[in-house]
């Protein structure tokens, strides 16, 4: 069952594509029969944030995944990572029957966005309950901004260390928001731009925050250097954040 075709990911950069086949390669060689599929998923599968340094997120579904299975693809995983920064997930097929509402975010991911690599689509069949990728969302909004607050109590005598944080946190926070646009709008922002344009339009929140952050993190000599300024842009960014906590919060969503 090894040599399988491997799908072209012709929605991300050539450099990227090429790794993530060429390791696919690797494990379907070395995993045969015992694998299932391999998908893409995470920052590089969205459009709305064009950050070619971010971890390359692969999930290898497998059909079982006891330890005997998976030490002999272990060498390749771990190369891949100190060589691809490629950071991977095993899964059984199994335990994606089972786990849509625990691993809401990440399913919506693999399902809607179809970015299969290699092998059988399993997540064609799952079912997401709108309501826990409603919930999965708030969480995961609320652990950022009490993680954004705590960050600013502890460094706020090194504001350089504060508008790194602001850019660091830049895409995680874009991706939640256009899981969130997802559940009001029914489907993805298809860049960056236009997500800013639907928080402020959908979400009624002003984006003019983001707009500021999201060109420091563009060119770097923009970055204010003035400590009150610098408080101000982390104050902004935190109620933004907030906001969309709330509004995810405050969704209605179909019962399903």
């Amino acid at each position: 069952m090894n040599n399988r075709p491997i799908q072209t990911i012709a929605q991300i950069p050539t450099n990227l594509a090429g790794k993530i086949e060429d390791f696919a390669r690797q494990i379907d060689i070395i995993a045969k029969d015992n694998l299932v599929a391999i998908y893409l998923y995470g920052s590089v599968t969205h459009k709305v944030f064009d950050d070619q340094s971010a971890n390359i997120k692969l999930l290898i579904v497998l059909k079982s995944a006891k330890v005997e299975a998976i030490e002999n693809i272990s060498p390749a995983i771990a190369k891949a990572k100190n060589n691809y920064n490629i950071d991977t997930t095993i899964i059984t097929k199994e335990e994606v029957k089972t786990s849509a509402d625990v691993f809401p975010i990440e399913f919506t991911d693999m399902k809607v966005k179809k970015f299969l690599i290699i092998g059988d689509d399993v997540f064609k069949n799952i079912k997401i309950s709108m309501e826990d990728l409603r919930r999965s969302c708030e969480l995961e909004l609320k652990k950022r901004l009490i993680n954004l607050r705590s960050f600013f109590v502890l460094n706020l005598k090194h504001p350089k260390l504060l508008v790194e944080n602001l850019l660091q946190d830049l895409s995680g926070f874009l991706m939640q928001a256009d899981t969130v646009l997802y559940l009001k709008a029914g489907h993805f922002a298809n860049s960056t731009e236009e997500l800013l344009k639907e928080i402020y339009k959908d979400f009624h929140i002003q984006n003019t925050t983001l707009k500021k952050v999201y060109e420091i993190y563009k060119d770097a000599s923009k970055a204010p250097t003035d400590l009150l300024e610098i408080i101000d842009l982390y104050n902004d960014y935190l109620a933004v954040v907030m906001k969309v906590a709330q509004f995810a919060d405050a969704l209605q969503v179909y019962k399903d």
